[in-house]
């Protein structure tokens, strides 16, 4: 893995949903994932944080296979839920 990348994800899949994404972020960068509704951009982002389960491929944080123990780095998704209120997931 190179040394350059805070967060890798190589070929990652959930059946149904998202198909072979791979995603480099390079240290001390800001990433944005744009697209149409639908799009799948929050998959692969739930996919980090832990909260959905991969089918296929990995993630890579700070050069090594991403662990649940990642998360004392800091995490948080905000999902839109009944009357448009904001609940923070993690």
């Amino acid at each position: 893995m190179n040394d350059d990348y805070i967060l890798q994800t190589k070929l990652l899949t959930k059946q149904y949903i998202l198909n072979s994404v791979s995603i480099n972020v390079r240290k001390n960068t800001v990433y944005g994932l744009l697209g149409p509704n639908g799009a799948g951009k929050s998959t692969p982002l739930n996919i980090i944080c832990g909260l959905l389960k991969q089918t296929s491929g990995e993630v890579i944080f700070n050069g090594n296979p991403w662990t649940r123990k990642d998360l004392i780095h800091g995490s948080l998704i905000e999902q839109k839920h009944r009357n448009n209120k904001i609940i923070s997931d993690l």
